[in-house]
């Protein structure tokens, strides 16, 4: 919906009064009229002038019929003693999808000349607001943005960024928002000719003697160009990390691997580097703060001053005495040109110790894949040492099995004593346990009442916890048979 004044009232009243004339007695024109005495009772913002106009239009339509010109002054006359009503007005979005046709020669002209990017972007919005413009969507600032940047290619400029495309969004709605509104009425969302606003609206939206240019290039790579929000993808490399926190390392001081490495292997054998650099002054070096200072800025000033003092002392004669605080100790002289042969002497044995104490700094000094093995071997050895001593424990702790006492079994019938004992009436046995002993060996006889003494067995006897009487053979099957047969007939005998 527009924003709706004063002068859209008062012309909505003129368009009521042709629509009356066209249908008289239409429920339409009825309708029409209860919807603008609504819209009128809505509107918050009434003046006395703006009254004034409203009561001498509504006066001087006479196509308007008189009862529903009465009820129109009644509603106009009551507008100051209006409390609220359930319709309000809001102001929303208007839309322009296409921008270019709406402007004039001279804009386009103003925009080819003009070299500030800001005066561009306020060329534009003053059309906007000339054509009737209080609020604006999205698409129509995207399309004000495209022409600004289409015609900054046409003038051979380097593209912007997608966060300074951005900015211009941002920039536009706010010089937009800064200029004054016009009397021009506007439209929620205009048509892509100018021509179908009607001439009424031309003449209030461009001066005497100016019309639209109707002039409409290709905006198409440039619309896509823009992004609207702040959330676009183009604009999600430079912001994802704004509210992290920054590199552990600065970027003006990225180290390379090897650089990496020497600071880990100075980590772990500062002493050994401090030796080394020992040796170096015992060897005639000019400038020993200065060059510890360079080759080692690890180490502390204390540090570096006591190593200084003990290379110095090594140099010196036995007999000298040196009262110096270790403050002092930097500023000690070179060993003479000629010294005595004891010096000498003296001279000679400190580099072999030296050398010695160099070596085993050496042998301290692990790169830094031997000082990974060393510490992973020790790994496997602690474990494998864990390993073996819970193997240790657990055998000591084993002890053997508690026995727990059986329950005694039940009595046997009759029939399962004659069938464990295995004895027929032929004296053959045929136990649960029948066996062949063959060279000192036990072998299990197959054969049961399942399969009738078969040698071969079945899945019944071929289990080793089978617990049933085995009866190997067809034989000894049937001789079972009998005897059971025999037994029965006897129970079933009457008794004498």
């Amino acid at each position: 919906m527009q924003r709706y004044g004063c002068q859209d009232f008062v012309e909505e009243i003129a368009h009521l009064q042709k629509l009356a004339e066209m249908l008289p007695d239409s429920p339409v024109t009825e309708s029409m009229a209860n919807t603008f005495m609504a819209k009128i009772q809505g509107f918050q913002s009434w003046s006395s002038e703006s009254i004034c106009q409203m009561l001498a239009k509504a006066g001087e339509a006479s196509k308007l019929p008189e009862a529903m010109k009465a009820k129109i002054l009644d509603t106009i006359q009551n507008l100051s003693m209006n409390t609220g009503s359930q319709l309000k007005l809001v102001n929303t979005g208007q839309s322009v999808q296409r921008l270019c046709p709406y402007l004039t020669r001279p804009d386009w002209v103003a925009l080819s000349t003009l070299t500030s990017q800001t005066d561009q972007l306020e060329l534009l919005a003053k059309r906007l607001r000339a054509m009737g413009l209080h609020s604006l969507k999205e698409c129509t600032k995207c399309q004000a943005v495209a022409i600004v940047l289409m015609v900054q290619a046409s003038q051979g400029k380097p593209s912007l960024s997608a966060a300074a495309i951005n900015s211009a969004v941002q920039d536009f709605g706010i010089i937009f928002q800064s200029l004054p509104s016009s009397n021009c009425p506007g439209a929620s969302r205009y048509p892509d000719h100018p021509s179908e606003m009607g001439q009424l609206w031309l003449s209030k939206a461009y001066g005497p003697g100016d019309q639209p240019d109707l002039q409409d290039p290709c905006l198409a790579p440039f619309l896509k160009k823009v992004p609207l929000r702040s959330t676009h993808a183009s604009l999600a490399g430079g912001t994802r990390c704004r509210s992290k926190r920054p590199p552990a390392t600065p970027q003006g001081s990225t180290l390379s691997f090897d650089q990496e490495l020497e600071m880990l292997k100075l980590r772990h054998g500062i002493q050994a580097q401090a030796a080394t650099q020992g040796t170096a002054t015992l060897q005639g070096s000019q400038g020993p703060t200065a060059a510890a200072t360079a080759v080692l800025p690890w180490l502390s000033p204390r540090s570096m001053v006591q190593s200084h003092s003990q290379s110095a002392a090594s140099t010196t004669a036995p007999g000298q005495v040196f009262g110096q605080s270790t403050a002092s100790a930097a500023a000690l002289p070179l060993p003479p040109a000629s010294p005595p042969p004891e010096a000498t002497t003296r001279v000679e044995a400190a580099p072999t110790e030296t050398t010695a104490k160099e070596d085993s700094a050496k042998q301290d000094a692990k790169t830094l894949q031997e000082y990974e093995q060393e510490q992973f071997q020790k790994l496997l050895d602690a474990k494998a040492d864990k390993k073996k001593k819970a193997k240790e424990d657990g055998q000591a702790d084993q002890k053997p099995k508690k026995q727990h006492m059986k329950r005694p079994a039940a009595a046997m019938s009759t029939r399962q004593s004659s069938a464990n004992q295995g004895t027929t009436c032929n004296g053959h046995e045929a136990g649960k346990g029948a066996t062949a002993a063959k060279g000192g060996s036990t072998k299990i006889l197959y054969g049961c009442i399942r399969c009738r003494g078969n040698v071969k067995g079945c899945s019944s006897c071929w289990d080793p916890n089978f617990r049933g009487t085995r009866l190997h053979g067809r034989q000894a099957w049937r001789e079972y048979i009998e005897a059971h047969k025999a037994n029965k007939a006897m129970k079933k005998a009457p008794k004498k």
